[in-house]
């Protein structure tokens, strides 16, 4: 018997359009307590990689640019 909802792995979708890459006990700390803020930071400093369709990469960099600047305001 398989639940309703996402089902996560490790292993990448064969319809994937982005990869996000991020080191386990980096992950483990930002999915428990990390905010969208702390997820930002790891990217910027290289612990949180994306790579894909650079058109979805951009359009989830312009969301979050967004929700952050209504955050600000």
């Amino acid at each position: 018997m398989q639940l309703p909802g996402q089902k996560i792995t490790k292993d990448p979708a064969a319809d994937s359009r982005i990869d996000v890459k991020v080191i386990r006990s980096n992950f483990n700390d930002l999915a428990r307590d990390g905010t969208l803020k702390q997820w930002v930071a790891a990217y910027e400093r290289g612990q949180v990689q994306v790579t894909g369709d650079q058109a979805v990469v951009k359009l989830i960099g312009n969301v979050i640019a967004r929700h952050l600047a209504r955050a600000r305001a």
